[in-house]
């Protein structure tokens, strides 16, 4: 089994760039997508889809985040 990015939770969000972000984004969505495609009994639990899950949804939130603060600071949100 494909083991997760170490240190994948201790890092604070806010602290990383938007490239970062982007490539620890990628990174963990490649080892769900590897992850969800192994046969059961070479799976890894279900504490740890959870947790990979509950990573991505934060990294999405704080990028999501950040393009609407960049909107709003390049055209007034105008377009």
């Amino acid at each position: 089994m494909r083991t997760p990015p170490p240190g994948y939770t201790d890092t604070e969000l806010d602290s990383l760039s938007d490239t970062e972000l982007r490539d620890a984004h990628y990174e963990l969505s490649s080892w769900m997508e590897d992850a969800l495609g192994m046969p059961l009994d070479e799976a890894p639990s279900d504490d740890l889809y959870d947790d990979i899950h509950e990573r991505l949804s934060a990294i999405s939130q704080v990028r999501a985040l950040r393009q609407k603060e960049d909107l709003g600071t390049s055209d007034s949100g105008r377009f």
